[in-house]
Formats: structure tokens, sequence, C-alpha cells
């Protein structure tokens, strides 16, 4: 073997090291962009089942009008539902900009990239961190019970 055979072979070993990792990469968000993909199915699924509550909601009231007739309890129960029905949106919504590491300011509601100091809407001054958040990612095991 011939000093010429070995630095080709060093060439070889490189790129080829370089493709598995760009390999690696595309995999990895690929990966991301499914897992965020089925969070927003999920929501979507949900704030179906949300405005089905909205419409029964709506149906009980208009016959309690129409039968000249109250029932607090079928509306507050109606109220509460949809009550968690949002909290579980609002829980889905937080785990998706988690995953595209966005911040969004308290103030004003403007989404940031997750290293920003200041929000560039308002200008207050941001949670920054050098690390993701705990829960970041998603894992299968953990989907939202609905």
């Amino acid at each position: 073997m011939n000093i010429k055979d070995i630095n080709f072979k060093e060439e070889v070993d490189v790129v080829l090291g370089k493709a598995k990792e760009l390999t690696d990469t595309g995999i990895k968000k690929t990966d991301e962009v499914i897992k965020i993909s089925r969070l927003k199915l999920q929501c979507i699924k949900l704030d179906s089942r949300i405005k089905e509550k909205y419409t029964k909601l709506g149906k009980n009231v208009y016959n309690m009008v129409k039968q000249d007739t109250a029932d607090s309890d079928v509306i507050a129960s109606a109220v509460v539902e949809i009550e968690q029905l949002y909290k579980q949106m609002a829980a889905l919504r937080k785990r998706i900009e988690e995953m595209k590491r966005i911040i969004t300011c308290p103030v004003c509601g403007t989404k940031n990239k997750f290293n920003s100091e200041y929000c560039t809407q308002c200008a207050h001054r941001l949670v920054v961190t050098d690390v993701a958040p705990d829960g970041y990612g998603y894992d299968d095991d953990d989907e939202m019970p609905f």
C-alpha cells in the first residue's frame, strides 16, 4: 500500500463520517417534525371537541329559554368541561412551543426565539436559559388523555 492509497482511504473515511452526521441530523429533524405534527393534530381534535361542547351548551341554553326553565347545574357542568379542554389545549401549545424552542412573552404574548433576552415586541426581559426546559421533546408514552 502506498501513501496515495492511505490518503485516499482517510479522505473517504472523512467524507463517510460527514455523510453519516448529515443523515443523523436529517433523521433527528424529521422525527421532531413528525412529533410536532402529532401534537398539532391533537390540538385540532381538541379544538373540535371544544366546539362540540359549545354547541351542546348552546342547545341546552336554547331549550331552557324555550321551555322557560333554568338548570344552572347543566350550564356550570358544561363550563367546567370546556375550561378543562382549554387547559389541555394550553398544555399542548406550550409543549409545541418548547419543541420549537419558542418562548412566549408573559406581557404581550409575542412568540420569541428561545434564547432571546428581551421580547421583540414590548422589550420585556424574558427568562433566559442556555438549556432546554424540563420536558423538552416528546415521548409517545406522554400522549394527552383525550
